[in-house]
């Protein structure tokens, strides 16, 4: 029989539960516990049990959406990463375009300005280029491709180049011969001696005079009579006294002597026009005057025709003859 025999309160049992401990060694104690101890208890064993069997699902939850994550974030990545390299090839296309219209652009800038320049020159018409309008032409094919259209383009320069050096080259060259012969006088005055054998005016014998004397105010402007290469510029013994030479090209030379000044230096590029010296009267001279002389293959001949030969217009016996 149990211990405890009494009636059972069920007052008190309505309260909760008792627990009756027996240990081994003997003797009996009772525990009462209430409902809320017992709810609690419940409670937290819930707690326990779905935090035992809840966290790994969970966790394995959170695993999947961050591998997700990573997976969109490394696709977004590779899409980027496509994206500037379509990029980049854009740019590099665009740039090489842009470089070879400014180059096509240079080349039609060149073609322009020689046509210019043989137009001033040669004292000839305006040559009018062909239509670049749509419709103009004999072939109205339209090219959508940048690149096709720039070699299309790059061709029809190659052949106009071709074209102009057949043409115009020859003309050109005839030109530039005709732009280096002298032209002008280099400073105005009077004409005190000319060319050929004369009485020495310090000497008082017959000498050969290698060019024109012209006669001016001291310190007057000289200018070259034709564009070339400053050859000499500075003193000489043999009569000239402070002279320049221009070498002017195709074996043409001009000398001015008898100087009070230097403006320019050996290597200096002259163009015609431009002031080089000062008259004066260094070297053999008896007086302010400008010793003039025209070089061909450094041979003195008479500068007369020269001095009165109008730019752009041939000598009538010839570009190098006297």
């Amino acid at each position: 029989m149990f211990p405890f025999s009494r009636k059972p309160n069920h007052r008190n049992h309505s309260r909760g539960m008792t627990v009756l401990v027996i240990p081994d060694a003997g003797g009996s104690r009772r525990l009462r516990v209430g409902w809320w101890w017992l709810g609690a208890l419940a409670i937290l064993g819930f707690a326990v049990g779905l935090g035992a069997f809840g966290a790994p699902i969970l966790l394995a939850a959170s695993l999947r959406a961050n591998v997700s994550m990573i997976a969109s974030n490394a696709r977004l990545n590779a899409e980027k990463s496509d994206l500037q390299r379509q990029l980049n090839l854009s740019q590099a296309r665009v740039s090489g375009l842009t470089k070879t219209a400014q180059k096509m652009a240079g080349r039609l800038n060149a073609i322009e300005s020689r046509v210019s320049s043989i137009e001033t020159r040669a004292k000839i018409d305006r040559v009018r280029p062909a239509s670049t309008r749509p419709g103009g032409g004999a072939n109205n094919t339209e090219i959508d491709n940048p690149e096709e259209a720039f070699a299309v383009l790059e061709s029809e320069l190659g052949t106009t180049d071709t074209n102009f050096e057949r043409t115009l080259g020859p003309l050109e060259a005839i030109l530039h011969h005709e732009e280096a012969i002298p032209a002008g006088f280099p400073t105005s005055g009077r004409i005190t001696s000319g060319f050929g054998s004369r009485i020495g005016p310090r000497t008082g014998r017959l000498e050969k005079h290698t060019g024109w004397d012209i006669a001016t105010s001291l310190g007057s402007t000289v200018r070259a009579t034709a564009p070339g290469i400053v050859q000499t510029a500075g003193w000489t013994n043999i009569g000239y006294g402070l002279h320049i030479i221009i070498d002017h090209g195709y074996g043409i030379k001009t000398l001015y002597g008898h100087l009070s000044k230097l403006l320019v230096n050996p290597g200096r590029e002259i163009h015609t026009g431009d002031v080089i010296g000062l008259v004066g009267s260094t070297g053999n001279s008896t007086g302010p005057h400008l010793h003039y002389e025209v070089r061909i293959n450094n041979t003195p001949i008479n500068p007369g025709p020269y001095l009165y030969h109008e730019r752009y217009k041939p000598i009538p016996s010839g570009p190098l003859q006297p």
